[in-house]
């Protein structure tokens, strides 16, 4: 009798301590949602896009004239471009800046403001975009060419107006290690870090893949920490990330601005369409995905998937993108 007693006090016990933990954290986490989405009122919304070279060459899209014509009809405040290393420097020490020149031109002309990403591991496939003449190198050799190639884009577009920010590897989460001959570990990513600091005085931003928790403090203690919001269906863990609501990542954003009190918060990227190049999302999915973004109270966001919009000749759906964002967001 006196052990069913104890069992049964045990077990209120045990009740009562597991949903005080539950209330406690929920408190936690709507007080720290509550206080991001209040804590920079001053500052508006703003929206970019990621434009990638690589994938709309793999449509037959022109680059720079595809991207002017997108700007034409859009009202973005920031572009989001890419410096795929084995583009821009197909040989050794001969770089090819043309097409990005071009695009700083368009943004120049527009007022837009530029986020570059740098590294092995941007946006366009899970792969490094290395060129293949660094394969026969060494790794301290490798590092220095890599070093020497970071360099030679700062020295060239570090002083524009437009460009005012840099993103370290921000794909580096979605790359398999076994896939990559030359990932870059912690240690490596913390030099080639400092190794940015000492060349500009503009923002670098590192990204968190939001699929992981990332309540915890960056050691390298960046500007900027960029999070990527992937919704759709090909997405890991995605039946559970769908239904969380948009609430999840103003808690991420509120969790990692109080340990980065010095770092600002953005969205990396926000997925509009899925990985594949046939368009299968209507207009009522976008403004979902838009309003989804908006929700999260982060003030800048930049979307993803224009290259295949345009692939697909659907004009409708930017201008759906463009109204929502201009009206209905407001």
């Amino acid at each position: 009798m006196f052990k069913l007693i104890r069992r049964s006090i045990s077990l209120l016990v045990f009740l009562i301590c597991l949903v005080s933990w539950l209330i406690l954290s929920t408190l936690i986490v709507l007080g720290v949602s509550t206080w991001y989405k209040y804590q920079d009122q001053a500052n508006t919304q703003t929206w970019g896009l990621i434009w990638s070279n690589k994938k709309a060459l793999s449509y037959n899209l022109d680059p720079v004239d595809d991207l002017d014509s997108l700007l034409n009809q859009t009202s973005f405040n920031n572009l989001q471009l890419n410096t795929y290393w084995d583009e821009l420097e197909p040989q050794n020490n001969t770089y090819n800046f043309k097409i990005l020149d071009e695009q700083f031109k368009i943004a120049q002309d527009r007022n837009l403001k530029i986020s570059l990403q740098l590294g092995l591991h941007q946006s366009f496939g899970n792969y490094c975009h290395q060129p293949l003449w660094t394969n026969q190198l060494d790794r301290p050799e490798f590092i220095n060419e890599f070093k020497d190639y970071l360099r030679a884009i700062i020295d060239r577009y570090d002083n524009s107006e437009v460009l005012v920010q840099y993103q370290l590897e921000p794909e580096i989460f979605n790359v398999d290690q076994a896939e990559c001959s030359n990932y870059l570990d912690q240690r490596e990513l913390q030099r080639i870090y400092g190794f940015l600091v000492g060349l500009t005085s503009k923002d670098i931003s590192l990204s968190y893949n939001l699929e992981l928790i990332s309540y915890r403090s960056h050691p390298l203690e960046p500007t900027s920490l960029g999070l990527s919001l992937d919704l759709n269906p090909e997405a890991k863990l995605s039946q559970i990330i769908k239904r969380l609501p948009s609430g999840y990542y103003t808690w991420q954003a509120g969790s990692l601005k109080l340990i980065n009190r010095d770092s600002s918060i953005f969205i990396r990227k926000l997925n509009l369409i899925t990985s594949d190049s046939v368009l299968t999302i209507d207009d009522s999915e976008v403004i979902k995905r838009l309003t989804y973004g908006y929700k999260t109270k982060i003030k800048t966001i930049y979307l993803n998937g224009f290259e295949t919009i345009l692939h697909n000749d659907n004009q409708a759906l930017i201008q759906t993108i463009k109204t929502t964002i201009e009206t209905e967001l407001k």
